[in-house]
């Protein structure tokens, strides 16, 4: 909004009267009346020729121990107005003037008592006039004096060549026409001009901000991010004597991966085995040589566990000098069965499977004759044969057209044992989906000890450049809450003991445990960040510490302005 505004230099402790220019007779009438108390009364807003537009309002608003301002609707909407209300609001100085009915006060104004002119028209009786003659002379303690003293006060404090000296209770001389309308055509230029030199308190509030809000975030961010732990994808690459998995997604996953050669088999907690003999030899436990039975060829045997018994048979080769007696079909692990692996640290290299959670089924193919021991166990298709004799053996040779032994279960546990040879490495899982893995054991006095039994490691698949953790045998790894875990290789080492490991997931809870000292190995989210969004996180601080900067140099060009 424009405005006539060329003031003058007003004594100290004056009025200042902030209005529109569309109040100007309004304001005029309200400063004649003022004047005639003897007060001086800054309103007219006229500058002398080369004087300085908004230096001129700023020292007249700051030398004032009083600011009226006029509010109306054309007042309330300059940002002039409102500037000079807020800076006298600020001093404790301002007085609201209503002029209007139904105007309404700029909300942080409100609270203020305002002096009710609408209905005055120069009576000097008016009440609210009244009223605020009372609440003028209150703050500024004492009248203006004489006319002539304002006069010699104002004659003092400058002169003008143009002008002359002006009192600042008198009219002040006018201008040239020309310099007034030169004025008037850039009045909307240095009201720009002016606001950007005059700032309020919401222009330091929005400074502050800009230094306190990006300030948190640079100094408190790390602390939080630091210590906030998040779900860590990881590669563990380990040697193990045990681990037990249990099995996700929606495929079976053969275990071994291929059919698995033996030296010897032993089978726990199965319902029967069938097959078909070609010839059979019998006898107890404990008898050097076995009884041969006549003729057996095309004889089916069925050898059952019995029941509420953890029954057994062993398979072990006739001839010692063989590589292998045997060979035992992958079986078929279900999804959400439990698979526990476990290798024996003897030079025998013996290796222990055991699956919960699903039936047993599964074949076992012998090479050349073969020696069954039978525990906890029936004996059915065998002439003169005690059942349920658990001392037995059998000698058996299978025919070629039925040279298998047929297994089957429906317990919900199996465990199978078999002796490798020496110079075979066995895959057991080849790749499976898992969810939750454990590699612990049970030490000899019964304690829990780890499974590693040599130096692993583990890495942090999506950040390549961390270093790895280095793992020592006897050190505990936990991993819990796995999403995405899959068993990349499971194999029994044909170079060494143990069972090799390798393992990929998120861990939800990823904990190493060295000598007694855990440690939480999951990432940090500032971790995360720094080596996942480096160049975000970088122009994250670079945005807050220029926001900083900007909000130091407002904040400081606004002191400046005020000093």
């Amino acid at each position: 909004m424009q405005r006539l505004s060329q003031p003058i230099a007003l004594a100290k402790g004056g009025i200042f009267i902030s209005y529109a220019a569309e109040d100007r007779e309004r304001a005029k009438a309200l400063a004649h009346a003022l004047e005639q108390r003897g007060w001086p009364v800054w309103w007219d807003r006229k500058i002398r020729l080369g004087e300085s537009f908004d230096e001129a309002i700023e020292q007249a608003l700051s030398d004032s121990r009083c600011v009226l301002v006029l509010w109306t609707k054309a007042s309330t909407a300059s940002r002039w107005v409102r500037s000079e209300a807020s800076e006298a609001a600020a001093r404790g100085v301002l007085i609201p003037v209503l002029l209007e009915p139904d105007v309404r006060i700029p909300l942080e104004f409100k609270l203020l008592q305002a002096a009710n002119l609408g209905d005055w028209h120069d009576d000097p009786a008016h009440s609210e006039f009244q009223g605020l003659i009372a609440h003028i002379g209150s703050m500024l303690g004492a009248t203006g004096g004489s006319r002539a003293d304002r006069t010699q006060a104002d004659g003092q404090a400058g002169t003008d060549t143009a002008a002359g000296p002006a009192g600042a209770g008198s009219r002040p001389v006018r201008p040239s026409e020309q310099g007034e309308r030169a004025v008037t055509r850039d009045a909307s230029a240095t009201e720009r001009m002016r606001s950007g030199v005059q700032r309020s308190r919401p222009d330091r509030r929005v400074a502050l901000a800009l230094i306190l809000v990006p300030g948190i975030i640079v100094t408190l961010g790390p602390v939080v991010l630091t210590g906030w732990r998040t779900p860590t994808r990881v590669t563990l690459d380990a040697i193990v004597d045990r681990a037990s998995f249990r099995l996700a997604g929606d495929e079976p996953v053969a275990v071994p991966e291929r059919s698995l050669a033996f030296r010897s088999l032993s089978m726990e907690n199965f319902d029967r085995v069938v097959f078909t003999t070609a010839r059979l030899a019998t006898g107890p436990r404990d008898q050097p040589r076995r009884v041969r039975i006549g003729d057996t060829t095309g004889r089916q045997v069925v050898l059952r566990g019995a029941e509420g018994y953890r029954s057994m048979f062993m398979i072990a080769g006739l001839d010692p000098s063989a590589p292998v007696a045997g060979r035992v079909e992958a079986i078929a692990a279900q999804p959400q069965s439990r698979v526990t692996v476990e290798s024996s640290s003897e030079s025998t290299r013996a290796l222990t499977l055991q699956i919960d959670g699903q039936e047993l089924a599964t074949n076992v193919l012998p090479v050349g004759a073969v020696e069954i021991t039978v525990n906890n166990a029936s004996v059915d298709g065998i002439d003169g044969f005690a059942s349920n004799d658990s001392g037995a053996r059998l000698e058996v040779a299978l025919p070629a057209h039925s040279p298998y032994l047929q297994i089957e279960g429906t317990r919900p546990s199996f465990t199978l044992g078999v002796t490798l040879r020496q110079s075979d490495t066995v895959s057991l899982v080849g790749r499976a989906s898992i969810q939750d893995i454990e590699l612990l054991k049970q030490g000899t006095r019964g304690e829990v000890e780890s499974a590693l039994i040599a130096a692993s490691e583990m890495r942090y698949a999506d950040y390549p450049r961390i270093p790895a953790i280095e793992l020592r045998a006897g050190d505990f790894v936990g991993l819990d809450a796995l999403e995405g875990g899959s068993l990349n290789r499971l194999e029994s080492r044909a170079d060494g003991p143990g069972i090799a490991l390798q393992l990929e997931g998120t861990a939800g809870r990823l904990e190493t445990s060295s000598a007694g000292t855990k440690r939480d190995r999951r990432l940090t989210m500032l971790e995360t960040l720094w080596h996942g969004s480096r160049a975000i996180m970088l122009l994250v601080v670079a945005t807050c510490m220029l926001s900083i900067a900007i909000g130091v140099y407002r904040l400081y060009t606004l002191m400046s302005v005020h000093r």
